[in-house]
């Protein structure tokens, strides 16, 4: 400042308020968990979203820059910019974190299988193997017994149409009460960690519920981690019992 101009930060803060509107901001974010080099974001009245500083790299900005900044201070638009990072859209370009491409939603729905069509006696060929690999195949008979006996509900899971999970839900009523058992409950391994069983099971205890069941009990193997956490996360309790089983078939 001795005897010359002050500097530009000094001059930009006694500058109207107007004046500062029409000059760009431009604040590098940085996108460190992707090991990306930083972007420049330029925002303000006047400013494009391609506009970046001398010798920045060009990298498309991967966040929505129909947002301009319409203060101009830059810590307004980096924490703006930040914003729209943490918080994107739903539905829109914004549905994903850093926003750097579309990622199709996967819906699952959960049908009561009520007759032994080709589709389900198919999906039972292909499941059940999965399963356990003790049981024979069920053939059509087998599957149409299965469906329409009184105490079971058969339920299946449809992802983007096709079957990817079944489970089977046993009422029955006893003198202590209505009871459920769940029963087989398996998915592909295509589809795996995607919600599928979670989608199966919230359906079961519903039924139950709606049925008059007591309480509604299933058995896993200690092996089988995910899917302990799975029940455990739907409210499931460990019970101090033992567990005998008789075969009869041999």
């Amino acid at each position: 400042m001795r005897g010359g101009r002050p500097p530009a930060a000094m001059s930009t803060a006694m500058e109207p308020h107007s004046r500062l509107r029409s000059r760009p901001c431009a604040v590098a974010l940085p996108l460190f968990p992707l090991g990306l080099p930083p972007v420049i974001r330029s925002c303000g009245l006047g400013a494009g979203p391609g506009r970046r500083r001398l010798g920045a790299p060009a990298v498309r900005p991967p966040y929505p820059t129909n947002r301009p900044c319409q203060a101009a201070p830059p810590q307004h638009c980096l924490e703006q910019g930040m914003a729209n990072i943490r918080k994107p859209s739903r539905g829109g370009p914004g549905s994903h974190r850093f926003h750097l491409g579309r990622v199709r939603p996967m819906t699952i729905e959960i049908e009561l299988v009520q007759e032994a069509t080709d589709e389900v006696v198919a999906a039972f060929e292909r499941l059940l193997p999965q399963l356990s690999t003790t049981p024979k195949p069920l053939d059509r008979d087998s599957v149409a017994r299965l469906v329409t006996f009184d105490a079971n509900t058969v339920l299946v899971a449809r992802v983007r149409g096709t079957i990817a999970g079944t489970l089977t839900l046993v009422t029955f009523p006893l003198p202590s009460g209505v009871r459920a058992r769940i029963e087989d409950v398996v998915v592909d391994e295509t589809a795996r960690g995607q919600g599928v069983a979670a989608a199966l099971t919230d359906k079961a205890l519903e039924l139950a519920r709606k049925a008059g069941a007591r309480t509604v009990d299933l058995t896993s193997r200690p092996s089988r981690q995910a899917a302990n956490r799975l029940y455990e996360r739907a409210g499931f309790q460990r019970r101090e019992s033992l567990v005998y089983r008789f075969a009869l078939d041999g």
